[in-house]
């Protein structure tokens, strides 16, 4: 049997690991040495700028403390590194107390030019606990064996102490830091927990609102912290110690796109006719694409069979469940049938075993209006398991921040999304598989006609960062221009080669992950001498949400992928009833291969490594086959383990150390050249 007739179920092989204890070989190589330093000279000069800040809490604790506040006073202390030397900033806060309201903790970390530097909040009465470090190290303090216990780890790489300023908190991209004093803008606030999370949101809510700001009455939560977001200026926050000091981090808020095609709406309907005769629906399947988007408009001819009218949810009560903008109707399309070009040309019988549901998250682009994201898709998300819990999802999100500044750093939204992937509220009952888009290049067509250049250096864009979703970016397949009078345009992209609307991680930070995971059917762009441009016969063909007009349209880039590999993990899981989102997302990626046009666009690196890790920026595992993730071969078997371990521990003190591994029995054939086939059981 051929690789190629992939007609065998896969092999799960359950929940049979027994674990083993594990230890990891460990690696060589150490951190940069400490500068050597002038130890009275050097401590001198931090005791004294500790000694300014100690003046300064003396009266934050003297000024606030004659007004109520509910959360612990204390100030803010910014502490920056040595150029080119790791500040040892965990030191600065490693005494835990069981009421977290008196610990020394940092509220962020972030690189500036060639330094760290680090923000603490030191509640009231815990300053001298830095005083102390500093005393042990200008007394170079040794314990009874003589051993040193001077602090010399950390302060041999502090270069200056001060209280925080506003810019302190600052953990956004420093080119969008507004720069005047007056500029409103909407700001994404992080606070601290503190161990009374609702009296810090209270603190900073109530002096905001002094200082006529406007603050969100929606948040997000997170273990350690809470996010909002408020409406001012810098000049506003920072009228008050109170709101500086509620603050653990700042950034700015972020805002929320040819022939079927150029028919009349009587011949759209036709062909619209003829695909539902042949097409078979799974009216009680328990199969679920949710499409987290604009709203989807439910009558559409091709939609109705898939949606009751109860599958429709609105984050907002007085909205109505109707998509004014199209994109969401677009994205249902898609999900549902495909590139409606392929099937509507198709005369085969057409089966789709898995059902529609819409959550409209937002109007319009732009349309959060204060409340952050994070915050309107984990209410989305929970809408539909609230109403009908026993069904199967993937959540299908073509959504994304419009600016990409992140550069794979997790963000409030993308945190959203990790957190609601494996249903971290819930302790990992109910995790989801949520499909993302990548996010776009820029509209500039003159720049885009320097594909494939210029998608190196446009950032996929917030959430798609998120380590637990699924991210699509785009390729492309479509080569043909079918448009009259198009003779002195060519295609921008090679077939098989990446989608020019799609953008890479190329310039993201090294520890991110890998985005896009998969590439997908993301439409091609045509150019002539002067810009690129938009083609039909170039694009994909999907429903259109003013059915008066038009009842189909066309779309493209990574969107379109979103919903494309959405209706990929929905076979999947019609095909494994009962099957872990995480197997879903595991045998997608698995399937995926780079095409020969990938390989030769980016084929950057003097070795094969460098090369495997340039491509994974730019197009992530490559292109998914729904055969090979749906099916194994004779010659090629896929075996499936959903079962759980812990690879790490941590003790109190030590750091994170491997813990266990598993080993699994299989039957295993023995002979299978004889006329009989014993089999024994062997580990592995």
């Amino acid at each position: 049997m051929s690789q190629g007739s992939r007609n065998l179920p896969h092999f799960f092989l359950g929940s049979t690991g027994q674990a083993e204890p594990f230890t990891s070989r460990g690696g060589g190589g150490g951190g940069p040495d400490l500068p050597e330093l002038d130890r009275q000279a050097h401590g001198q000069k931090l005791m004294g700028e500790l000694n300014e800040v100690k003046a300064a809490s003396k009266v934050i604790e003297e000024s606030v403390g004659a007004d109520h506040i509910s959360g612990p006073i204390g100030i803010q202390i910014e502490f920056k590194g040595l150029p080119d030397i790791e500040l040892a900033f965990q030191s600065l806060a490693n005494e835990q107390y069981q009421d977290a309201a008196k610990n020394i903790e940092i509220m962020n970390v972030v690189k500036r030019e060639d330094s760290t530097v680090a923000t603490i909040f030191v509640p009231e009465g815990k300053i001298g606990k830095l005083d102390q470090k500093i005393t042990d190290y200008l007394e170079e303090k040794k314990n009874k064996n003589g051993d040193p216990i001077d602090n010399k780890a950390l302060i041999n790489t502090i270069d200056s102490i001060r209280q925080a300023t506003l810019e302190a908190l600052w953990t956004d991209d420093p080119e969008v830091f507004p720069q005047r004093d007056d500029e409103t803008v909407w700001w994404e606030i992080w606070l601290p927990v503190r161990g009374n999370r609702q009296a810090i949101i209270e603190d900073f809510s109530r002096y905001s609102r002094a200082a006529e700001m406007e603050v969100s009455s929606s948040f997000v939560e997170f273990p350690e912290r809470t996010v909002l977001l408020a409406k001012g200026s810098r000049q506003q926050l920072s009228s008050s110690v109170v709101i500086i000091n509620s603050i653990a981090e700042l950034r700015l808020a972020k805002e929320t796109a040819d022939f079927f095609d150029a028919l009349p709406l009587a011949d759209q309907r036709d062909w619209a006719d003829e695909l539902l005769e042949r097409a078979e629906f799974s009216d009680e399947s328990a199969v679920r694409i949710c499409i987290l988007d604009t709203g989807v408009n439910a009558g559409h001819p091709l939609l109705a069979p898939l949606m009751n009218e109860d599958d429709s949810y609105v984050v907002e009560p007085e909205w109505d469940t109707a998509d004014a903008d199209g994109h969401g109707t677009e994205m249902a399309g898609l999900a549902a049938w495909g590139d409606l070009t392929e099937v509507l040309v198709s005369t085969e019988p057409h089966q789709i075993p898995y059902r529609l549901e819409s959550v409209k998250l937002l109007r319009h682009s732009g349309d959060n209006g204060g409340r952050h994201l994070g915050d309107i898709t984990a209410q989305g998300v929970s809408l539909p398991g609230i109403d009908k819990p026993n069904c199967n999802r993937i959540f299908s999100m073509a959504l994304s921040a419009k600016d990409t500044r992140d550069r794979g750093r997790p963000s409030a939204w993308s945190a959203s999304l990790d957190g609601l992937a494996v249903d971290y509220v819930n302790e990992g009952l109910d995790p989801r598989l949520i499909v993302v888009c990548a996010g776009n290049v820029s509209g500039n067509l003159t720049e885009m006609k320097t594909y494939p250049e210029f998608n190196l250096v446009e950032d996929i864009h917030d959430p798609a960062q998120a380590w637990n979703v699924l991210t699509a970016g785009a390729y492309t397949e479509k080569t043909n221009i079918t448009e009259p009078d198009t003779d002195h345009y060519s295609v921008l992209a090679p077939e098989g080669g990446l989608s020019p609307f799609s953008s890479t991680a190329v310039t993201w930070l090294q520890q991110a992950p890998v985005k896009p995971e998969l590439v997908l059917e993301g439409g091609n762009a045509a150019a002539d001498d002067l810009s690129a441009a938009h083609m039909p016969s170039l694009s994909l063909l999907t429903t259109n949400a003013d059915m008066n007009q038009r009842l189909l349209t066309t779309t493209r880039a990574t969107s379109a992928a979103t919903a494309l590999l959405s209706q990929m993990a929905a076979e999947i899981m019609a095909e494994y009833p009962g099957i872990w989102p995480e197997t879903v997302r595991a045998l997608l990626v698995h399937s995926a291969d780079w095409t020969e046009a990938l390989k030769a666009q980016f084929d950057h690196g003097n070795t094969p490594r460098q090369k495997h890790a340039h491509l994974l920026r730019c197009c992530g595992y490559g292109v998914p086959s729904l055969s090979r993730a749906l099916k194994s071969a004779g010659n090629s078997l896929t075996m499936v383990i959903e079962d759980q371990l812990q690879p790490f521990h941590k003790t109190k003190g030590k750091p994170v150390k491997t813990r266990d591994m598993h080993l699994h029995e299989l039957a295993w054939p023995i002979d299978l050249a004889g006329w009989t086939v014993s089999s024994s059981c062997h580990k592995m």
